[in-house]
């Protein structure tokens, strides 16, 4: 015997012999207090030799101790630990546990054997300490190994169901990897998600016959879903699982490092990606990760149908963009075709107005504002459609913004939207600088900025006057850039809090006769010209909005 002692009967000894084993063994067990043990997969069948023992030499009837105990189950010792926890406290698993001790609050043992583990012969010995330092140390280690294992029911119905122990492999031979792969297609029963980092892995992966399995997979029920950046490249692989029955979903995805294979919601396999453009599987890939750890499995699951969702709606918001612009593009087209000559047919007899009674030149009027009005709509129409498309051209000039803006001016007040035609006493007004201020831009197109503009505010006013200013600034964050900036003010509800933030966006209004496109439309044509556009509510008297937006001065 080998001890160390101090003055408070502290020690640790090592004790050798089979009898002086047992006996120690059978002291440390036979105490009241709860005992945390662990030991390897020979240690459930000592442990019941030792509590038989303490039963047989009990002189009170016991039917259990408070014991936490932790081992190996396998198949081999399942028996054992069937038997084990109707008397234990507690038995659970650890995959591959070596550790062999047990600790209580006073005193611990390490079991160390020179065959089997809690099976001591003449040769083994164990370490027995009621040093403090030590037994917190032992404690700690068990409470870690604790938090790492599962219930031994859990353990025992696997085994018994057949399935396989959990496993968390990194893999560098990449000729496993490729027959990990190949086994885990035809293995596939329920369901099968791949995320694909590029387009040539789908082509590769069908060289190792990876996509014959799951076809075949699918046929029996399972379902595929695959993630895989579409392209020529992948073009007959696409028409082979397109033709497959509907159990296939193959949409399209982004390039990434790694791929992702999932099987059966049990298994997965995680590979890098090293070399995008290998033609052979083998050479395309680096080191992998192959597990069948629930926890992780389910992680990666849900992170994959994350992505499916959002690919999903991204597919389905293009369908419903694209619809959306045909459909505004023909309608559009469709307006111009009738509009146009009711406008021009109705100013020609506006300037024959001579032969025309009084009434009849006011429904003129009315015909004139309602064809204008759809001619405008027609122009927002077919201008989203080509922003959206980006398909907005400018055809840029220099000319006088001073001369563009009081034309605009005269032509509301010639179409007498100040007077009592439009059911409104609104005066539409222009404040111009002394000096002439010269851009270069598209004139058509900030004059339908200006037009829409305007248009907005007479629309939401009812009484007072709209305001159209020019005037000319230096930006000194641009090296005093010379811009032209035009604003119109007006004096009517002004502008929805609720709707302020998004009232560029397309199909924002609170009118009910407008569609929300003009200012959508404007922004597009003010951002193309290199300017800004913003709005905000008049705080000086309380009423209405105000609309500002700068062009570069040339």
């Amino acid at each position: 015997m080998v001890s160390s002692q101090d003055n408070h009967s502290r020690k640790t000894e090592v004790l050798y012999g089979e009898e002086n084993i047992m006996n120690t063994i059978l002291q440390f067990l036979s105490n009241e207090d709860r005992i945390d043990a662990c030991g390897d997969s020979n240690a459930p069948a000592f442990v019941l030799k030792i509590y038989k023992k303490l039963m047989g030499n009990a002189k009170n009837e016991r039917t259990g101790f408070r014991l936490r105990f932790l081992t190996d189950i396998n198949s081999e010792n399942i028996i054992y630990c069937k038997e084990l926890m109707k008397f234990a406290e507690v038995v659970r698993h650890v995959e591959g546990i070596k550790a062999n001790f047990a600790v209580r609050n006073t005193d611990y043992i390490g079991i160390a054997t020179s065959n089997a583990v809690f099976q001591p012969s003449i040769q083994s010995h164990i370490i027995y300490s009621n040093v403090k330092g030590i037994i917190e140390q032992q404690q700690y280690l068990f409470n870690s190994l604790w938090d790492k294992s599962v219930p031994a029911e859990q353990r025992i119905e696997e085994i018994e169901r057949g399935i396989q122990a959990e496993f968390f492999e990194i893999i560098n031979d990449t000729k496993r990897i490729s027959e990990i792969l190949i086994d885990l297609a035809k293995s596939a029963v329920n369901e099968v998600v791949l995320l694909l980092p590029n387009d040539r892995a789908l082509v590769r992966i069908d060289k190792l016959g990876v996509i014959d399995s799951l076809l075949n997979a699918s046929q029996n029920g399972a379902v595929i879903k695959i993630i895989c950046p579409l392209s020529e490249e992948n073009r007959r692989i696409q028409k082979k699982i397109f033709n497959a029955l509907p159990n296939v979903q193959l949409i399209d995805g982004s390039n990434s490092q790694h791929g992702l294979y999932i099987i059966d919601g049990i298994k997965f396999l995680r590979v890098e990606l090293v070399k995008p453009e290998a033609g052979s599987f083998l050479e395309a890939i680096g080191f992998a990760i192959y597990s069948n750890n629930k926890r992780s499995a389910d992680l990666y699951r849900w992170m994959f149908e994350l992505l499916w969702n959002e690919r999903v709606i991204n597919l389905e918001s293009k369908k419903a963009n694209q619809m959306q612009k045909e459909f505004m593009n023909v309608a559009a087209h469709e307006l111009r075709t009738p509009i146009q000559p009711i406008v021009g047919l109705a100013h020609l007899l506006r300037y024959e107005k001579e032969y025309m009674k009084g009434k009849e030149q006011e429904s003129l009027d009315v015909i004139i504002r309602n064809a204008e009005r759809l001619q405008r709509l027609a122009e927002n129409i077919l201008d989203a459609s080509r922003i959206e498309s980006q398909r907005l051209s400018l055809r840029k000039a220099k000319f006088k913004l001073n001369d563009l803006l009081f034309n605009i001016v005269q032509n509301y007040y010639r179409q007498g939207r100040s007077s009592a035609s439009s059911g409104k006493d609104i005066s539409v007004l222009y404040e111009s600088p002394n000096e002439n201020i010269v851009v270069e831009a598209d004139k058509e197109r900030i004059s339908q900025v200006v037009r829409n503009i305007i248009s907005n505010a007479l629309e939401f006013t009812n009484e007072g006057n709209v305001l159209v200013t020019l005037r000319k600034e230096s930006q000194q964050e641009n090296g005093g850039r010379q811009i032209a900036v035009v604003t119109v003010t007006d004096t009517g509800c002004g502008i929805d809090p609720a709707i302020m933030p998004r009232i560029f966006e397309k199909f924002v209004t609170r009118s009910e006769k407008g569609t929300g496109l003009g200012l959508f439309v404007a922004k597009s044509i003010i951002y193309a010209h290199e300017g800004r556009i913003w709005v905000q509510n008049n705080t000086e008297g309380g009423k209405g909005a105000t609309f500002c937006f700068t062009v570069p001065c040339k």
